[in-house]
């Protein structure tokens, strides 16, 4: 069975427009989300619409055509639909909301899981964002399973559908269980059963075999996928089937690391490559060299030269069942290492 949708979920401080371009330039991905908005007890200003929602100004689209929606959490109905209607009204091509971040920072004011404690509240936020924003802007809702327990979660999934929202997203998850494995996929099974709209099921899929899993318990074949299209960018194309599948990831990483100097500079994008290894290191043993090395880097220049380095190490690895050079070297820092693997 091959995945017939897969959509980006956000993730803070992760997958911002830059990693969003990238990701859509490989493809595989119908559909991205901002990260999310926080909207308090007043509307945000367009500035901050823009800050975090740069494609707004592009049509609501990647440069490589993928519909971006902007995201937006926060717990009072009037400023939430205001700002939709104003990010509506300067291009956005959807607005998704957000009752799914179990951050405690976020809860203790007023915004995320937490309000799954009362579904009621789910509804009223969310039809009146849909209120706000003309017929033709899709408005959709992202939850988990409840707050404390799933208890309410029949209750808050039909207040979603309720409010008029085109589909759901589902974190098969309570807000108390974090990320902790497993994702409780076989609730989505029942939960959808009651649903006029689509589920999208979200929560430890991280490549096809995982996708496999979830459907033969689920029955849903849309996905939303966060951490996983950060570990393995083509993960979308591998979950649909399309040719051309591989991912040459040392081509990946100069790309990504070059992008982000082009955009951002010297400085933040060491830390967004630092940020990227981190969760590359648990997949591969070159993965894993490369992060204890780049971890302690404090220049671009010496991340650059590793980084040309190791789209070699990637291909010698993939050629290779034997072991490989770099499993026995010491993560030092600096020049240590990469003279020894010269």
């Amino acid at each position: 069975m091959s995945c017939a949708w897969v959509q980006l979920a956000p993730m803070e401080g992760v997958l911002d427009s830059i990693f969003r371009e990238l990701l859509n330039e490989i493809g595989g991905i119908d559909l991205m989300v901002t990260e999310f908005l926080r909207v308090t007890d007043r509307a945000a200003p367009l500035t901050s619409i823009r800050k975090i929602y740069p494609e707004i100004d592009n049509g609501g689209t990647c440069n490589a055509g993928a519909p971006v929606y902007l995201q937006l959490l926060g717990g009072q109905p009037g400023p939430m639909a205001e700002t939709a209607g104003l990010a509506a009204a300067h291009g956005a091509k959807g607005i998704d909301l957000n009752f799914g971040c179990p951050a405690k920072t976020v809860n203790r004011h007023d915004g995320g899981a937490v309000l799954l404690r009362n579904p009621e509240r789910v509804l009223r936020i969310s039809r009146a964002v849909r209120q706000a924003v003309s017929a033709d802007i899709p408005v959709t809702v992202k939850i988990r399973l409840g707050c404390e327990d799933k208890s309410l979660a029949r209750e808050i999934a039909l207040a979603a559908a309720e409010s008029g929202a085109k589909s759901l997203v589902v974190h098969a998850r309570t807000k108390t269980d974090g990320y902790k494995r497993p994702a409780h996929w076989y609730v989505l099974n029942w939960l959808k059963k009651d649903l006029p709209i689509p589920v999208i099921a979200n929560g430890d899929i991280h490549s096809k075999l995982d996708f496999d899993r979830c459907f033969s318990i689920t029955g849903l074949s849309r996905v939303a996928i966060g951490r996983g299209l950060v570990q393995t960018p083509n993960l979308g194309r591998i979950l649909k089937g399309h040719s051309g599948q591989e991912l040459d990831r040392g081509e990946f990483l100069l790309k990504f690391f070059n992008r982000y100097i082009d955009k951002r500079g010297d400085r933040m994008a060491l830390l967004r490559l630092k940020q990227l290894m981190r969760y590359w290191a648990e997949l591969d043993d070159v993965s894993f060299f490369l992060f204890n090395q780049i971890k302690l880097f404090d220049s671009a220049n010496s991340a650059l030269a590793i980084l040309k380095l190791a789209k070699k190490w990637y291909t010698d690895a993939e050629n290779s069942s034997k072991e490989t050079k770099w499993q026995n070297l010491k993560c030092t820092p600096g020049p240590t290492a990469l003279t020894a693997i010269e």
